[in-house]
């Protein structure tokens, strides 16, 4: 007989109602394009007639439905992103049709020049509106994949620095997305491994050899799943779980009965339906009731049961299925709201990687910068910055991003000064962090039926329910006879206790239970490994719910608020949408990388205005005047206003050269416009530098009085295009391109650089500033050539060394990093260096910056300053670096630095060399020797 269909669970996977399908025929004709030439909106790219197929629309809206969007709605983050009298139905098509555009080849960069392909010029503000939103919030153009990579790696390390705390899946994800962006990141990780509670062992014995994971295991609906765009970027096959037919044993090795079982799932559906039933009689009085007493008061009055223990042992498994699925006893579990992301559950099969999750680590490992067996202590966070303290190390950055655990956080083993506020604290501890445990055994052979992907156990007790009660089989998937046995509930939390010796020969006799009065041997295993996650101090639980009491979903949102925009939280714990999923745990890093850099930016431009103002106001009494004005107080203000006038004289420069050169014009001029472009082939192509004489343009005084604006040369081409002369192509401006003409600030950094990139690209000498020296600080620059950073002859240029300021701003150090300059700070520099270049560090930045936002990342250690780009003290996956951390790593850990298999029975054996064996290779299981946390 069958199990009613139990779902493919495992850790991070929650039981929920199946959703339905999105619906063609529902959206079919609210996706019709309309043409409307009259209209300033746009249409899409597929617009062609009046009305067309709406096939395509309705698959962008499918595909934007599958990663979490309303297809037509958009969503508040969003709602500013729209242009001036903008169409928020036109927006949510484009926006649609920009990540289908990405969904159909995610192992591609898709620039936004790409993702407006089809669609009119006059439309394209929405396309960039939708692209920037999709592109920081990690929704398209994230992942591993070489061209993905290489973007990353390629990108100017200009932005304030920062540090992630964990190297698993959130803390991965958004180092990878916060490099990309062009900060400076290094990741601490307590473990000697990356992955935090995603974990692959290798197991090993004579003539077998299988990868398991011992921790998150299963990809839960693989339609729009991020990790299910790692593995597709990656080549790496997906094996769909079979949940049909899923028998269910008792400890005679008796098969559950068919019919009783159908009966006992028909049940069960009905205890839940009556728990929401409750819940919505009872209102607030909800909160203080348990899942528990809601299923066993049900069950008592329920009319349809027989009272046959073989019934309450079947509603038993689905109990301990449940408790399973959240990673805690159902007593504990808060009726109100433990199921509260269900509408969320991504659609498509669960799937298992063959081979483990490793292969998924190890390609987010990569280009980053990771401290392995640093456990984190105290962090400490002010207006300027924060400290990150480790036994080792204190690193001090612009922002730190925390991803440990709820259990870690539930223990304090990271001290917070200033202390967390009592809002998180209270979440804190009100939310729920249990244990879910496995066995993971390796046997000379299979002997459980080929072709089964899972089978489950039917205890005697209902306090014996969770223990073993289900078993899933990578044989055809980790290389070998792997077999992993499951205890939820109170028996997950008794596990922690017993030892592992103990643990197997329990395992053993249920196995033998099932399989020998069926005439099949159970032989020894020739390695075993238990898991105690609730002792492990990197974790101290499996995953995150909500007990009695909680506030639901807006508990995961407590937990998921930043501090003084300093401390920023991300981790499975963080996300009401998501929760207890490994994609939950890996969208959380992308949301917070999206957060930290905005934060950060609005700083820096904030930052930037206050100086300005500080030099443009005149000078009033106050009660520092009657202090002594040091000479190294006169010094600073002096570097100040020096840096600020050097630029000045560069930026005038700059664009004298770009603009006033007769033997080189502009690339396009038209009415009281001109502009140059990015070159083909360099960073800034898709951009250009648009140059207005407003004195000849509407309203204007007639006089020469330019404004410099950076765009994209997609909308430079469709103000060329505009009908009416200046004053329409100003009036678009101003209102479909949303561009503000008035109180507009400097030009940016990355402006200027498109201009240093035009003149090198038509072979104009880039201008010479004379700036005037400053104490202590000797500078040289060198700038990125044309054809990759050479002159013709391949050898480098030096620009003739200047003179800056000893103390800058971030924004005025940023600058600098931009032009690959090489600044040398003063001897009492305590900042660190930081790469401003290629792998190679090739090229070494460091400042010291006194006030505001730190320039540097800065890394101590009781030797001293600890320089890491310039000789690396970090230990990365795949990098050939001579520490003997990294190689312990490698090999007790098996990560591969290379290669991808595509045979699930051979998986394991790509791995890296044999691992130390944890467990001892002993047939009588007399002394199993250590477990592996």
């Amino acid at each position: 007989m069958t199990a009613a269909t139990p779902p493919p669970l495992q850790m991070g996977l929650r039981v929920r109602v199946a959703q339905t399908s999105y619906k063609h025929d529902e959206y079919a004709e609210k996706l019709q394009f309309e043409d409307d030439e009259e209209s300033l909106l746009p249409a899409t790219k597929r617009r062609r007639t009046d009305t067309v197929d709406t096939s395509d629309g309705v698959l962008d809206a499918e595909t934007a439905w599958a990663i979490g969007f309303t297809p037509q709605s958009i969503t508040t983050e969003e709602e500013s992103l729209l242009p001036v009298r903008g169409d928020e139905d036109v927006y949510t098509k484009v926006r649609n049709h920009v990540i289908a555009k990405w969904r159909e080849d995610v192992t591609r960069w898709l620039p936004e020049k790409e993702a407006a392909e089809g669609i009119q010029n006059r439309h394209h503000a929405y396309v960039t509106a939708a692209w920037r939103f999709l592109n920081t919030c990690g929704l398209i153009n994230f992942g591993v994949s070489p061209e993905i990579s290489k973007h990353m790696a390629a990108m100017p390390l200009t932005k304030p620095p920062v540090v992630v705390i964990g190297a698993g899946m959130a803390g991965l994800a958004a180092a990878r997305q916060l490099r990309s962006f062009g900060h400076p990141v290094v990741v601490v990780e307590g473990n000697p491994r990356p992955g935090g509670r995603v974990y692959t062992k290798r197991l090993e014995g004579p003539g077998v050899l299988a990868m398991g994971d011992l921790g998150g295991s299963i990809i839960t609906g693989i339609d729009g799943n991020p990790l299910a765009v790692l593995a597709r970027q990656l080549g790496l096959p997906m094996h769909a779980i079979n949940s049909e037919g899923v028998p269910l044993y008792t400890s005679q090795g008796i098969e559950a009965n068919k019919r009783l079982d159908n009966q006992v799932e028909g049940m069960y559906n009905k205890l839940l339906d009556l728990s929401d039933k409750f819940r919505d009689e009872m209102g607030d009085i909800a909160d203080n009731v348990s899942l528990a007493t809601a299923l066993e008061t049900a069950w008592e009055d329920l009319p349809s049961r027989t009272g046959q223990s073989e019934e309450r042992q079947l509603l038993d498994w689905h109990m301990a299925n449940l408790e399973f699925a959240n990673a805690i006893q159902l007593r504990k579990l808060s009726m109100k709201s433990w199921d509260q992301d269900d509408p969320h559950e991504l659609l498509g099969s669960h799937a298992f990687l063959p081979g483990g999750n490793v292969q998924l680590l190890s390609a987010l490992t990569r280009g980053l910068d990771i401290f392995y067996s640093s456990p984190v202590t105290r962090i400490d966070y002010h207006a300027n910055g924060v400290a990150v303290h480790t036994d080792k190390h204190t690193f001090k950055a612009a922002a730190v991003l925390v991803t440990a655990s709820l259990g870690v956080l539930k223990k304090g083993s990271i001290a917070f000064q200033p202390p967390l506020p009592q809002r998180k604290l209270d979440v804190i501890q009100r939310m729920g962090f249990g244990v879910l445990n496995k066995v993971v055994l390796l046997f000379p052979h299979q002997f459980w039926p080929k072709g089964t992907d899972m089978f489950g156990h039917i205890a005697e007790t209902t306090e014996e329910r969770g223990d073993f009660f289900l078993f899933y089989s990578y044989a055809e998937l980790a290389g070998g006879p792997l077999l992993a046995g499951l205890a939820s509930g109170d028996a997950a939390v008794a596990f922690e206790k017993q030892r592992p010796e103990e643990i197997v020969e329990r395992v053993l006799r249920v196995l033998r239970g099932i399989f020998e009065p069926q005439g099949i041997e159970v032989p020894q295993p020739v390695q075993a490994v238990c898991t105690r996650w609730g002792q492990d101090p990197m974790a101290y639980g499996s995953y995150s719910s909500l007990c009695v009491g909680s506030l639901g979903g807006e508990d995961y949102d407590i937990m998921a608020e930043n501090l003084q925009g300093r401390v920023f939280f991300a981790g499975e714990a963080t996300t009401k949408k998501y929760p207890a999923t490994m994609h939950g745990a890996f969208h959380t890093g992308l949301r917070e990388a999206a957060n930290m850099t905005a934060t950060l930016s609005r700083e820096a431009e904030a930052e930037e205005r206050r100086q300005r103002a500080l030099l443009r106001a005149p000078s009033t009494p106050s009660a520092e005047d009657s202090l002594p004005y040091t000479a190294q107080q006169a010094a600073r203000a002096a570097a100040a206003q020096e840096a600020v006038l050097a630029r000045a004289a560069e930026v005038e420069a700059l664009l004298a050269a770009a603009f006033q050169d007769d033997s080189f014009p502009p690339d396009l001029e038209f009415g009281c416009f001109s502009a140059v472009v990015g070159p083909p082939g360099s960073d800034f192509e898709g951009e250009a530098l648009l140059r207005m004489d407003t004195g000849d343009a509407k309203g204007g005084s007639r006089r020469h009085l330019p404004m410099h604006l950076q765009v994209k040369t997609n909308d430079l081409y469709m103000l060329q295009e505009i009908r009416g002369g200046d004053d329409a192509r100003v009036d678009a401006m101003t209102g479909l391109l949303n561009i503000k003409l008035v109180n507009r600030p400097p030009l940016p950094d990355r402006a200027l650089e498109l201009l240093r990139w035009v003149l090198r690209h038509r072979g104009q000498p880039l201008p010479v500033i004379a700036v005037k020296p400053s104490p202590s600080v000797r500078t040289t620059a060198q700038l990125p050539e044309k054809d990759g950073g050479h002159s013709p002859a391949g050898k480098s240029r030096q620009q003739p060394t200047k003179r800056l300021p000893a103390v800058m701003s971030a924004a005025a150090a940023a600058a600098v990093a931009a032009t690959g300059a090489a600044v040398e700070a003063g001897t009492g520099s305590q900042s660190a260096a930081h790469s401003a270049g290629n792998s190679e560090h090739a090229t070494a930045v460091s400042f010291a910056a006194v006030a505001g936002t730190p320039a540097e990342l800065s890394v101590t250690s009781p030797g001293g300053v600890l320089q890491y780009s310039v000789k690396p003290a970090i230990y990365d996956i795949g990098a050939d670096l001579d520490t003997q951390v990294l190689k312990n790593f490698q090999e007790q850990n098996s990560i591969p630095t290379s290669g991808t298999t595509q045979d699930p029975s051979s998986a394991a054996l790509a791995m890296a060399a044999p691992a130390q064996q944890v467990t001892s290779v002993l047939p009588d299981c007399k002394d199993w020797g250590e477990y592996n946390k």
